[in-house]
């Protein structure tokens, strides 16, 4: 493969390419808020999770950052993919305590689900599955 012409002037040829992949963190464990809930304190648990973990729920940030989302929180959703054995599990658990701390846990068990047991070995499977027909049916954890 050939180079554009480098600032001295000159051609170069790419003789190798070296790809550094991170460790795998483990099994993708969703976490789904409701779409179209008011999930209390869903905002304000979001933004100090992923933001000042340490300080609001006494956990690391390597632990924090288990967990992430991409969905806009102005839709009033989020899903938060969570990899590793139990995270997703952990992050609920977080959640439900912030908001049974502010005298809204029932709400939030309202408006919270996961896939119960049922994780995924990457984030390429998960997508795989969300767009088959055959999912398991929704599980809530607190019933």
């Amino acid at each position: 493969m050939l180079m554009s012409p480098t600032v001295a002037g000159g051609w170069g040829v790419v003789l190798s390419v070296y790809l550094q992949l991170h460790n795998y963190p483990g099994p993708l464990e969703p976490i789904f808020f409701e779409p179209g809930s008011t999930c209390p304190n869903k905002d304000e648990f979001l933004l100090k999770y992923f933001l000042d973990s340490e300080q609001f729920f006494n956990i690391t940030e390597d632990e924090s950052s288990k967990c992430g989302t991409t969905i806009p929180y102005s839709e009033n959703k989020a899903t938060a993919w969570c990899f590793g054995e139990g995270s997703g599990r952990r992050f609920l658990d977080r959640y439900l305590d912030f908001a049974e701390s502010r005298g809204n846990r029932e709400l939030a068990e309202q408006c919270t689900f996961s896939l119960g047991d049922f994780s995924f070995p990457d984030y390429l499977t998960a997508g795989l599955a969300f767009n088959a027909t055959d999912l398991p049916e929704r599980k809530f954890f607190y019933e």
